[in-house]
């Protein structure tokens, strides 16, 4: 069973809180529930994270709805993995990231989203000066909103291919890495590169198809 701390929630006005020791360090990126819910989309998140290439963080709210969402995955096309195994898989997730999991401390956020459900997602990322929401629902944060935090959102396909262009040698060698450890999801380097197209990360297995480096067996 996933162990998820109490949140604990202050009353008052929003205040941000920048720490600026934190600009000399990989990127900090808060992973929403939608990112981290499919297996190959998280697998591949965090291979990239293990890596170095960015720092992840999260909620305990947001591994609850991983949970709920895988749920509904699974019940609903019989596709993914059961939910003992999801929290089994976030489990050692939290395990090799010990650091990721923050308590948001913001009780009120003077935004507007167009889900106020989601206002819990802000807030752990400013908890956690996080500069990035890696979401594949981005029409829930506006843009220019989210401006005003210092937080800019952006999808997984696109964060990914970011990092990968950024550190080519690196991104290459954790994805090589990846598809070891996934050989009984993906038997082969074009199965691979099709079920990370499948899970929407189109613009990621384009860049990896058009380098030279091929993965390896």
């Amino acid at each position: 069973m996933v162990f998820f701390p109490e949140q604990s929630f202050c009353a008052g006005p929003h205040v941000v809180v920048r720490d600026l020791t934190l600009q000399n360090k990989p990127v900090t990126a808060l992973l929403d529930a939608c990112v981290l819910a499919g297996l190959f989309k998280r697998k591949l998140l965090l291979s990239f994270a293990q890596a170095g290439l960015f720092r992840p963080v999260w909620s305990a709210h947001i591994l609850a709805e991983t949970i709920s969402a895988s749920r509904r995955i699974y019940e609903t096309s019989n596709r993914g993995l059961s939910v003992d195994e999801v929290e089994r898989q976030l489990s050692i997730m939290q395990a090799n990231f010990p650091d990721a999991l923050v308590l948001p401390t913001v009780g009120h956020v003077e935004l507007t989203l167009p889900d106020p459900n989601d206002h819990h997602i802000v807030a752990a990322a400013l908890v956690a000066n996080a500069t990035l929401i890696v979401t594949d629902n981005g029409a829930d944060f506006p843009r220019k909103m989210m401006k005003t935090f210092d937080v800019d959102i952006v999808s997984a396909d696109e964060f990914l291919t970011r990092l990968a262009t950024d550190h080519v040698e690196r991104a290459l060698s954790a994805i090589e890495t990846m598809a070891v450890e996934m050989v009984d999801i993906a038997s082969s380097r074009e199965e691979f590169f099709d079920k990370m197209t499948r899970a929407g990360l189109k613009k990621t297995a384009r860049f990896l198809r058009e380098h030279e480096k091929p993965l390896t067996r």
